[in-house]
């Protein structure tokens, strides 16, 4: 039974993970740099964070469906909790972050984009809530079993 959890809650992590990158390199591709940055800068615009919420609730959904279908609810709740804590430490790293003091040039790769971009504080600290938010939306919507 645990280790139908693990790998639940792995498996849908790795959903997570690939269905994130998956869109984010596809919204750049449409966007570029000038469609996901202000001007001038490393932050990204309205519509760079708009979608990353979106692409982040619909990915977290993805892996609580995942987690539930392998390990049932105890898979969801550990994704959640991994989610969470992997969310928050990611936020506190981004706040140890130096600032980027060189400015944006006008074309700028996928890897630089991801490097140097900086996302407002409440960003970083609002996407593990989305996260969980979303896995445990996605491991409700399968119907129980037997």
């Amino acid at each position: 039974m645990i280790w139908r959890a693990i790998l639940g809650a792995v498996a849908g992590y790795v959903a997570m993970a690939l269905l994130v990158m998956t869109c984010f390199t596809a919204a750049w591709v449409v966007l570029g740099a000038e469609g996901s940055f202000e001007p001038a800068s490393w932050e990204p615009n309205g519509t760079w964070l708009a979608m990353s919420f979106l692409a982040a609730l619909v990915a977290a959904m993805v892996g609580g469906l995942t987690a539930v279908a392998i390990g049932r609810q105890p898979a969801v709740l550990a994704l959640a909790s991994l989610t969470l804590v992997l969310g928050l430490v990611t936020a506190v790293l981004q706040m140890a972050k130096p600032p980027v003091t060189t400015p944006r040039p006008a074309q700028v790769s996928n890897q630089e984009a991801a490097t140097n971009a900086e996302q407002p504080t409440w960003v970083a600290w609002l996407n593990p809530l989305v996260g969980v938010a979303g896995v445990l939306i996605g491991g409700s919507l399968r119907r129980r079993e037997g």
